[in-house]
């Protein structure tokens, strides 16, 4: 397992975690491109530190794209966290209106 301190305090608590909007496609493409990677597909949750995308995961197939380094990756973790809690309680409220 990582080394939990090797991510400073200060991306985490600046850590802001949304929804991406239409204005943040080019540093999205610019984050997939520095990475090597394919820019994630569908309504995408992005995990962000000063405005500048540290990962980005797609809610509809789960791809996802981070930097490559240990803040990249608990950035990403939480992003995942993120959607993984969405879709829960999607089906939470799905089996609550079924059971009315």
């Amino acid at each position: 397992m990582a080394n939990a301190s090797a991510v400073p305090c200060e991306v985490i608590d600046k850590l802001v975690v949304h929804i991406a909007g239409e204005d943040e496609r080019a540093s999205i493409e610019d984050l997939a491109t520095r990475t090597g990677s394919n820019t994630p597909t569908g309504a995408l949750m992005v995990g962000a530190v000063d405005g500048t995308p540290l990962a980005v995961v797609s809610m509809t197939s789960g791809e996802m794209v981070s930097e490559p380094t240990p803040a990249g990756a608990a950035v990403a973790a939480v992003v995942r966290y993120t959607v993984s809690r969405l879709g829960r309680r999607s089906s939470l409220a799905t089996a609550a209106g079924a059971s009315r």
